[in-house]
C-alpha cells in the first residue's frame, strides 16, 4: 500500500493531517489496484534544496506524489508530519492558515500533481 497523507479543514477552521492508505482492490493477475481517478491536469514540479515554503492552503483538492525529496510538514494545528519519495499529500484544504513545508537533505523536492474533481471519490482510508 501506498502511504497517503491527506491535508482537510475540520469544524473548527484549521487545517489537519491525516494519515492512511489508498483503498486498493483485487485485480487480474493478482495485482491490486486503486480505482481509477479523473484528473483535471497533471504537472510536474522540482524544487531545489533547501527550498521552504510558508503559511499556504493548496488552490485546488489534488494529490502531490513525491518522486524524489524529503520534506517536513507543519499544519495549522502543530501537526508535524515527513513525506519522502513515493509517499502522496491528499490535499483537500478548503478553509485556514494551511500548512508549511520545508526540505530536509540534499536532493530536490520532485513531485507530479494531479488535480482533482470536488466529488472524485478517492477511497482514502485513514490509520486507526
Amino acid at each position: 500500500m501506498v502511504r497517503c497523507v491527506r491535508l482537510f479543514t475540520d469544524e473548527h477552521g484549521q487545517v489537519q493531517a491525516q494519515e492512511g492508505v489508498l483503498q486498493y482492490e483485487t485485480a487480474e493477475r493478482g495485482d491490486y489496484t486503486t480505482r481509477t481517478f479523473s484528473a483535471k491536469q497533471v504537472f510536474y514540479r522540482s524544487t531545489p534544496a533547501g527550498g521552504a515554503s510558508d503559511w499556504h492552503l493548496d488552490p485546488t483538492r489534488q494529490f502531490v506524489i513525491t518522486l524524489q525529496g524529503h520534506l517536513s510538514f507543519e499544519t495549522e494545528a502543530g501537526q508535524t508530519f515527513e513525506l519522502q519519495r513515493g509517499d502522496v499529500l491528499l490535499t483537500e484544504e478548503t478553509a485556514g492558515k494551511g500548512h508549511r513545508w520545508n526540505m530536509l537533505g540534499d536532493e530536490p523536492w520532485v513531485r507530479v500533481y494531479v488535480t482533482l474533481s470536488k466529488d472524485t471519490d478517492v477511497s482514502f482510508l485513514a490509520n486507526k
